[in-house]
């Protein structure tokens, strides 16, 4: 968040300067003394006519944390989204942004409230996301997931970091797999 003063205007900035958005209440006047909190949010000014004016700084969106996964089986996996200090307000889309090897259900799809893929961009709070169980993953393949985050006003924020998380796979799957195209005559498997 940037602040300026102008001809004793007061007008913040959460772009890095490209636009600019004025916060002084009741009109232009002309500023005495200001001071911002040491969080950054809340500044305090004087007028020279004596006047006290107290305000919010608009919250400035980060990217979100890298999502946090758990509890993986052969199938499913537990996320929690890292709200990264944003405002309660706030909601996020996660993304399985890769599969190793390509899982064509969930690669490049978005995690909906139900933890299906989805298409489009579902949006919830930190709170509805957290403990969200991803179901219909396929066994043996690593999942990488990032997270977005959108404001009120509709802006969204840079992905988060990204974490990945490799499936389990169950003993039968695993001997299948070691032994490959082996022929085996007389063994049975229980």
């Amino acid at each position: 968040m940037k602040l300026a003063t102008l001809s004793g205007d007061i007008y913040t900035s959460s772009d890095g300067g490209v636009t600019w958005t004025d916060q002084t209440a009741a009109g232009a006047r002309s500023w005495g003394g200001i001071a911002i909190s040491s969080d950054g949010k809340i500044v305090v000014a004087d007028s020279n006519q004596g006047d006290i004016w107290t305000g919010t700084l608009p919250s400035v969106l980060t990217a979100p944390g890298a999502p946090a996964l758990a509890d993986q089986t052969d199938s499913s996996v537990t996320l929690s989204n890292d709200a990264n200090g944003n405002e309660s307000s706030v909601t996020y889309a996660i993304q399985v942004s890769t599969t190793l090897p390509t899982d064509s259900s969930w690669d490049g799809k978005y995690v909906d409230a139900s933890g299906d893929p989805s298409a489009t961009a579902v949006w919830q709070t930190d709170a509805a996301w957290d403990g969200t169980t991803v179901t219909g993953l396929t066994h043996g393949t690593e999942y990488t997931f990032r997270a977005e985050a959108k404001d009120t006003g509709g802006t969204i924020s840079d992905w988060s970091p990204t974490a990945s998380v490799t499936t389990t796979e169950t003993a039968v799957r695993k001997i299948i797999r070691l032994l490959g195209n082996v022929r085996l005559t007389g063994v049975r498997l229980y």
